[in-house]
């Protein structure tokens, strides 16, 4: 895992954002400190456009690249939505064609709570467990009924696609990708 892709969308949460990248950043330096070999991450915060992407919270996150410009990742975390993700799925179309063609590069995918729905609308969780928010869980069953929602677990696996359910899910993903990635070590 060499290139990481942290998706940034308008009123996102960007602790679904910063956890990942942070995690992920710590436990390269420690890989690195140990083997000087180890080449460092190559992280971009991905948008529709280049430029500053105003978060949930206010923030602004500097978005570095585009689906364009992203030819291969290894890793992309999409970023939970605050409030009803439909409204940021209908406004951000252009995000479904490059969920499928990374998804068929065999690029680990990991939705953080609500961007669930994004996987869903792209088709990617059809006859495969997800789990979103629990407080979209109806919502999500009624639209995406072919796919198997898993109410009572916070991350799933589908091949390379796993659903976090929460901020703080993804955090028990991610060391879960250190492990495989660095080893048990680093991970705890």
């Amino acid at each position: 895992m060499q290139h990481i892709s942290l998706l940034a969308l308008p009123s996102c949460l960007t602790t679904s954002i910063s956890l990942p990248l942070e995690i992920l950043n710590a436990a390269n330096e420690l890989a690195r400190i140990r083997n000087r070999k180890q080449a460092p991450l190559t992280i971009d915060i991905v948008g529709e456009k280049i430029g500053p992407i105003v978060t949930a919270g206010g923030l602004s996150v500097m978005s570095t690249a585009t689906p364009a410009t992203i030819r291969q990742t290894d890793l992309l975390i999409l970023p939970s939505l605050w409030r009803n993700p439909m409204t940021t799925i209908r406004q951000q179309q252009w995000l479904l064609p490059w969920l499928s063609r990374v998804a068929d590069q065999g690029t680990i995918i990991c939705a953080v709570g609500t961007s669930s729905f994004f996987l869903a609308e792209a088709e990617l969780l059809k006859h495969k467990p997800a789990t979103t928010h629990w407080y979209y869980f109806d919502a999500f069953e009624k639209r995406y009924p072919d796919v198997e929602l898993k109410r009572q677990h916070l991350i799933t696996q589908a091949d390379s696609i796993f659903c976090a359910g929460s901020v703080n899910s993804i955090a028990d993903l991610i060391v879960h990708l250190v492990a495989d990635q660095y080893g048990q070590k680093i991970a705890r």
